[in-house]
């Protein structure tokens, strides 16, 4: 029996959609290599220190970084 792999996607500390990655995909209009990346640690490192390179600061929101985790384990 196989379990679905979901990606769980974060913008901030707020949750806001958890699906496969062609879910993921279809709701955000990203590539798969687009919510790939958002579950690294480079791009968790970016959510957390709110550095965006090449963009103007943002004054209403604090980091506009998507962060992906996902919900299950390689050994499952």
């Amino acid at each position: 029996m196989s379990k679905r792999k979901e990606y769980s996607i974060y913008k901030g500390e707020k949750e806001i959609f958890v699906g496969t990655i062609e879910e993921v995909m279809n709701h955000f209009n990203v590539k798969k290599e687009t919510v790939y990346f958002w579950a690294t640690p480079a791009n968790k490192k970016r959510a957390d220190t709110g550095i965006r390179t090449g963009r103007k600061p943002r004054k209403k929101e604090r980091s506009g970084v998507k962060v992906a985790v996902r919900l299950w384990e390689d050994n499952e």
